[in-house]
């Protein structure tokens, strides 16, 4: 059981922390965290204008993902049909056949976590825009970062109307620094204490956790580790069969993966399990692995400004379009590094896990701000130039 609580009443998401994972998917990291807060019966707050955000999010997604898709159709269709050949139409859901399966899935999440709905008034307009002119952090240029200003004041405003005092706020944008967030709180009377990540908030969950509890846990996640390691290699082909890896990148995605050669596992970085308190014997769990991979890659990437100047003599041309465009860009072979998440599932018998399964694998780490790019490329993939 627990020995000391935290020093904080209640705990409030940013968008930014759910969309990791993507919601409504719910993973294991997050799921570990809910579980010691019920331990400490910390409450997690889902406020309204976070599940607001969460859900236009993902219609973003689902309209971007569903027009880039209708438009390759489009293209494979019109060739086909310049030699004759009628390509078949490639039926897609139905908009509001997705966001009604969204809605029941985002319910069956937040009754899985055990978050509580709130949704305090807004902040009104005159505030809000008197603060963007003024830049008061969290804004900036132009009004930059309207939503995730909304979001904090209205964790704000829940914590005032609310009996406690004090709430952690996890949020791994970087907008937020703690001195900005006791500044908006100061006035009010309450505090919120930052965790940049899901991650640092369970590390500081688990500190206040009986000591025999967290040794048992610490100790099983060593033993997770072991069999981690024991299947690196089959993780390796895993990777290379499934992992997507975005193709743009850099300032303004200005940098492109061409082909992708290889993928190896430097290094493992940390492994979580479900707390044994929370466990039923022999059943399986999954256990979530974040390790650091090389990519070996192909990058195609811009020249140089001072290599760009033109110069001509007399009776010289200049060079043709194609020439001209050709010279902008370089193609070098790269070690790129990236965080990985790798899912498994396994059984404890003993002093050892078995029967270990690959779940899944997605770029990043579990808890880290996750951006949604496309197209997408894999191991031995060539792209086309830009």
């Amino acid at each position: 059981m627990p020995e000391i609580s935290p020093p904080y009443d209640r705990v409030y998401f940013d968008s930014n922390v759910l969309l990791r994972f993507p919601w409504p998917r719910v993973n294991q990291t997050l799921l570990n965290a809910m579980s010691i807060l019920k331990d400490f019966r910390i409450p997690a707050i889902l406020l309204d204008a976070v599940e607001k955000e969460l859900r236009a999010h993902f219609l973003r997604v689902l309209a971007a993902a569903k027009a880039e898709t209708e438009n390759k159709v489009r293209a494979v269709a019109n060739i086909c049909e310049s030699v004759g050949v009628r390509a078949p139409s490639i039926p897609l859901p139905s908009i509001p056949k997705i966001v009604t399966a969204y809605n029941k899935t985002s319910a069956k999440a937040i009754r899985q976590l055990g978050l509580l709905k709130r949704a305090p008034p807004l902040r009104e307009a005159k505030e809000l825009f008197e603060m963007a002119i003024q830049r008061t952090k969290p804004f900036q240029e132009k009004g930059k970062n309207f939503q995730d200003a909304v979001i904090c004041l209205t964790a704000i405003d829940d914590l005032v109307s609310s009996s406690d005092k004090t709430a952690a706020f996890v949020s791994s944008d970087g907008i937020f620094e703690q001195n900005v967030l006791d500044q908006l709180c100061e006035a009010h009377g309450v505090k919120l204490i930052l965790f940049a990540s899901l991650q640092s908030l369970t590390d500081d969950l688990r500190k206040h956790l009986d000591e025999q509890q967290e040794k048992k846990w610490s100790d099983d996640e060593r033993l997770a580790e072991q069999a981690v390691t024991a299947e690196l290699p089959p993780i390796q082909k895993f990777l290379e069969a499934n992992l997507e890896i975005p193709t743009r990148m850099g300032l303004f995605r200005s940098r492109q993966i061409l082909k992708i050669n290889r993928i190896e596992i430097a290094k493992i970085a940390r492994v979580e399990t479900p707390s044994p308190a929370h466990r039923t014997p022999g059943l399986p769990i999954t256990i979530t692995a974040q390790l650091e991979i090389n990519i070996h890659a192909t990058v195609r990437m811009p020249r140089p400004s001072s290599s760009l100047t033109e110069t001509l003599k007399i009776g010289e041309s200049r060079p043709k379009l194609a020439d001209r465009i050709a010279s902008l860009y370089m193609d070098e072979d790269e070690i790129l590094s990236r965080p990985v998440t790798v899912e498994l599932e396994a059984v404890r018998e003993g002093d050892k896990y078995s029967h270990v399964t690959l779940r899944s694998a997605s770029l990043g780490a579990s808890d880290s701000k996750r951006r949604a790019p496309s197209p997408f490329g894999r191991i031995g993939s060539m792209l086309g130039s830009v």
